[in-house]
């Protein structure tokens, strides 16, 4: 038996391989859509941007889970959750 890395092509569709199922994250992803560029310092330490327009979520991690995202890719991703945020995330 080989441990070769299988070779993943960029245009495969995950949902048409054999066993494939459909997920849901756990938590809630908490985000504000920004009126300004900004930058953030991602969970990894990696310092991100984002532009007026995009959003800056917040992962179930909780503070330090934060991000931006691009509203196009946000919109068509996320949902309102239709319940009201007090203040826990996970």
């Amino acid at each position: 038996m080989t441990n070769a890395v299988m070779k993943i092509s960029d245009d495969i569709d995950v949902s048409t391989m054999p066993n494939a199922r459909a997920y849901t994250k756990r938590g809630a992803t908490v985000a504000v859509k920004m009126v300004r560029p900004f930058s953030v310092t991602t969970q990894y330490g990696v310092v991100m941007q984002g532009d007026a327009g995009d959003y800056l979520c917040q992962g179930p991690v909780g503070p330090k889970d934060k991000y931006p995202c691009k509203a196009s890719v946000f919109e068509n991703t996320y949902r309102d959750s239709a319940i009201l945020y007090d203040g826990n995330v996970g």
